[in-house]
């Protein structure tokens, strides 16, 4: 199967291809396509996700990760200092 795909002027690479590239699995990759967190496409059996909307997940995702884990840092030195 081809990896990549150009539908209506926008890229498309396959679920597998994505998942290699951004380091998660083809099925979870898959699974953002059906619950529309991504821009997807179904091709015969498998997933085709829109390469830039991929990369737009992957990089909110990450801002969503270093604000959660700065918010936890915070909430544990507030409470350190309470115990003290």
């Amino acid at each position: 199967m081809k990896d990549i795909l150009r539908i209506e002027n926008k890229e498309f690479v396959s679920a597998q291809y994505a998942a290699n590239l951004f380091g998660f699995t083809r099925d979870y990759v898959s699974r953002l396509c059906r619950e529309g967190r991504v821009s997807g496409r179904r091709v015969g059996t498998g997933w085709f996700v829109e390469y830039e909307s991929m990369k737009r997940f992957v990089v909110h995702a990450e801002l969503e990760r270093k604000h959660r884990n700065e918010s936890l840092a915070r909430e544990r030195k507030k409470a350190l200092l309470q115990r003290e």
